[in-house]
């Protein structure tokens, strides 16, 4: 499970940043992985990190109501759905939807 950053550990970040602590150092006082604070810091911008600006960012990115996958597409909706009233199983319904996101990607 992804867990996001709270409000408080963008501000350590920040402050670590200022102090100018290191992105190795940073990830392991906050006990996250280098990639975890290095993408934080590129979703900043690079620069200079605005622990407020980010915390606005996220916030935004994780708004609710979102369109689902299955709305937003009708053909692959509808796919699932002809193959949920079969009784497929979800292992071989990810691995056939899988399958049609991946080719209808090709397709473009």
């Amino acid at each position: 499970m992804v867990s996001r950053f709270s409000c408080w550990k963008r501000v350590r970040i920040e402050a670590l940043f200022v102090a100018g602590v290191g992105v190795l150092e940073t990830a392991r006082h906050l006990k996250r992985d280098p990639s975890t604070i290095c993408r934080e810091f590129k979703r900043a911008g690079g620069g200079f990190y605005d622990a407020a600006r980010a915390q606005a960012a996220a916030d935004e990115w994780a708004a609710r109501p979102k369109v689902a996958t299955l709305v937003a597409d009708p053909v692959l909706g509808e796919a699932v759905k002809q193959r949920l009233a079969r009784r497929w199983s979800p292992q071989a319904l990810l691995l056939r939807t899988g399958l049609l996101i991946w080719l209808q990607q090709c397709a473009i």
